[in-house]
């Protein structure tokens, strides 16, 4: 009923034929490595990293607060990232919110065979910087793209849906065949490079 409501427009120009799976870009490419290490390897091997420290039931537990503070986080941080992104520039706060998680991933690495409260603070600061980033890659999609705002938003999470479904299906060859150490490691490099990449993006991309 309330589409109905709405008032009728005229046609607008003809839109362009484009290809059926869009190209990415820069910035998608970058969602995409995000989301394949943090919402795929990351949410599979948490469990497999505590369960050597603390008994199997612990290990789900805690695995299960990390991930539901992702959750909260989201929900209550993403007004506050919204405001914050206003204020002082989504790209910039989008950086600050990467190099955390960059941090926080190497500290995964170092602390997963010796310090479970580490280990787990770590764990949860990868969580939240994840959710606030969720907001403000968004943000940062809408300014690049002011024009074409929906087929930016819409290219952004095919990349992302095809990480976080690649993710789990490599998570556990690569925790089987990589040590914590060189796994999370990797994956923070990979952040951190697709992150520089996205910086060093075209006026046009």
């Amino acid at each position: 009923p309330l589409a109905g409501m709405l008032p009728t427009v005229g046609r607008g120009a003809p839109r362009q034929p484009r290809a059926l799976f869009p190209k990415p870009s820069r910035l998608d490419v970058m969602y995409f490595v995000m989301t394949l290490s943090v919402d795929g390897i990351f949410t599979i091997t948490i469990t497999l990293l505590l369960k050597d420290l603390v008994s199997v039931e612990s290990a789900v537990l805690s695995a299960g607060l990390v991930l539901a503070l992702k959750g909260l986080v989201q929900v209550i941080l993403s007004p506050v990232g919204g405001a914050l992104g206003e204020r002082f520039g989504a790209q910039r706060l989008m950086m600050l919110m990467q190099a955390i998680m960059v941090v926080a991933l190497a500290l995964v690495a170092v602390s997963a065979d010796r310090w479970p409260v580490l280990l787990l603070l770590s764990m949860a600061l990868v969580a939240m910087s994840r959710a606030v980033l969720q907001v403000l890659i968004l943000a940062v999609a809408a300014q690049r793209h002011p024009d074409d705002a929906m087929r930016s938003f819409s290219v952004l999470a095919t990349w992302g849906d095809i990480g976080s479904a690649v993710g789990p299906l490599l998570a556990g060859f690569l925790f089987v065949n990589v040590s914590a150490l060189g796994l999370y490691l990797g994956m923070a490099t990979a952040i951190a490079a697709s992150a520089i990449f996205d910086r060093m993006r075209p006026q046009n991309d």
